[in-house]
């Protein structure tokens, strides 16, 4: 009877650890399509402008949690530039440019839903309270208007100063008074989809001042 007992016993334990192994595996292969979640994604024409209050030298390392995959000029470890007033860099660039591939991309849960007709329209307006200028606005428009596959909707989101801290750190010495980074995640929709639009504050530009804009297709 204990050997018949304990043959129950090991077949019990035996079926409950392959339940487990199926549920965990069923676990990381539906974990990335959860809504929010996306891993290995490209953060796209990342571009940084610098706008110092007069001529200096200027170091800008980026912290990725991933690869930096291109960029321009060659990135180095860090870019090491001297920066005119006007925000010109090394007497050839208008803004330092990398793509990343990134280990982990998680949106927030607020944003905006834009007709595809429309994106530009909604550019003219949000990237100004955003805190982009006339410039890097058209930078951005020249890019992106082009870039976006054509879809009835686009959910676009706006990545946390949190988030961007943890996974795409910027690093930049010496120190700026003000930092403006606008990355977005654009999701392409064929029907609109209800979403909380997030509460904008406009940055206000003070003394030396850094501005990045860029985005992911997701």
């Amino acid at each position: 009877m204990r050997e018949i007992r304990f043959s129950k016993l090991g077949i019990l334990i035996a079926i409950f650890v392959i339940i487990a192994i199926i549920l965990s595996s069923l676990f990381l292969i539906l974990y990335p399509y959860y809504p929010g979640y996306r891993d290995d994604a490209v953060a796209l024409k990342p571009a940084i402008y610098l706008y110092p209050q007069e001529t200096m030298k200027i170091k800008v390392s980026l912290s990725i949690n991933g690869e930096i995959t291109t960029s321009e000029p060659e990135y180095n470890n860090g870019w090491d530039v001297v920066v005119g007033p006007g925000g010109t860099i090394d007497d050839s660039y208008d803004y330092l440019f990398y793509e990343a591939r990134l280990n982990y991309l998680k949106p927030p849960d607020d944003g905006w839903c834009v007709e595809y007709d429309h994106l530009e329209i909604w550019m003219n307006t949000t990237l100004k309270e955003l805190g982009l200028n006339e410039k890097e606005s058209r930078d951005f428009k020249d890019f992106w208007l082009d870039f976006h596959p054509i879809a009835n909707y686009y959910e676009i989101k706006l990545l946390s100063k949190d988030y961007l801290d943890l996974h795409m750190g910027l690093i930049v010495d010496p120190q700026p008074e003000t930092i403006i980074r606008v990355l977005l995640t654009f999701s392409p929709y064929q029907n609109a989809v209800e979403i909380d639009t997030p509460l904008i504050t406009t940055p206000i530009r003070s003394g030396f001042t850094v501005v990045e804009w860029g985005g992911f297709i997701i």
